[in-house]
């Protein structure tokens, strides 16, 4: 009897260490879900292959003008949100601790939480890009009182959110020139240096914040910076940007893959573009 009662509990204890995994999978679906993360997947899915976005491909890669149907498709597949999302939930979940991703879900549930993450993606959403450049046409230079613009300060410092604007970029620029078979692809993401990015807001993102913050009070957004910073929330913020800057810079090589692959031979040129000197000189 003894010896049953302790397969029991063994058999307990196995399906609890296996079924955090899943547990954990959930939680990680909940917290992309509740930070926004999830909806910024899905407006760059939305918005990557609009016209203007194709034509930038084209000039800034030297491709054919006649080359945006398959521009179009490559960045639909590269970019779709399903698989976006299909390879980066799993790389958090490896890393994930189910005591510490509960109470980042405690916190991503709070109401001041919730509110101001609605105010992001409506800014991130078409009508809220929209109603900014409206807004940044009419207030060009607005001047924050200095509460706030510390708040903002000290939330950029800590998690990096300038920094990573950019990087994010990066990764998918570098990917995409790895995908073309263009050489020195490599060396794109060694060639970044800017200063606006690496210690405080510069004037743009800072212009962004201020007016996606508009409708809220100092108090409460000196709170919010005050939960997003502190732990556990700053290391969730910063798991999740690492890894989808290796997520993008993968769905980048599959776009300038899909590019090279449908597109007439000698199509792409190398020397288009001289990532391996641009490396160099920096």
């Amino acid at each position: 009897m003894r010896h049953f009662v302790l397969l029991i509990l063994f058999l307990i204890n196995s399906g609890l260490a296996l079924g955090q995994p899943g547990n954990c999978a959930s939680m990680v679906h909940e917290a992309l879900e509740l930070s926004g993360f999830s909806h910024d997947i899905e407006i760059q899915g939305a918005n990557i292959s609009s016209p203007d976005i194709v034509q930038a491909v084209i000039t800034s890669w030297h491709l054919p003008p006649n080359s945006s149907t398959v521009v179009q498709q490559a960045l639909r597949k590269g970019v779709d949100p399903a698989p976006v999302k299909a390879v980066l939930e799993p790389s958090l979940v490896v890393r994930c601790k189910a005591e510490l991703m509960q109470q980042v879900l405690q916190q991503l549930r709070l109401p001041l939480v919730a509110r101001m993450t609605r105010l992001e993606n409506g800014v991130k959403s078409p009508e809220g890009q929209t109603e900014l450049v409206q807004y940044l046409k009419m207030h060009p230079q607005e001047m924050a009182g200095l509460p706030r613009l510390a708040a903002l300060q000290a939330l950029d410092r800590s998690l990096g959110m300038a920094d990573f604007a950019a990087k994010r970029n990066l990764a998918v620029q570098s990917g995409m020139a790895d995908g073309l078979g263009i050489r020195g692809a490599k060396n794109i993401k060694a060639t970044y240096v800017s200063s606006w990015a690496k210690s405080q807001i510069g004037g743009s993102a800072l212009a962004v914040l201020l007016y996606t913050y508009r409708s809220v009070d100092d108090k409460d957004l000196k709170e919010y910076v005050r939960i997003l910073t502190s732990e556990p929330m700053k290391g969730f913020y910063a798991m999740v940007m690492e890894s989808m800057l290796v997520v993008n810079e993968q769905r980048g090589r599959i776009v300038g893959e899909e590019i090279r692959n449908n597109l007439p031979p000698g199509s792409i040129s190398p020397a288009a573009i001289s990532l391996g000197a641009a490396g160099k000189k920096r």
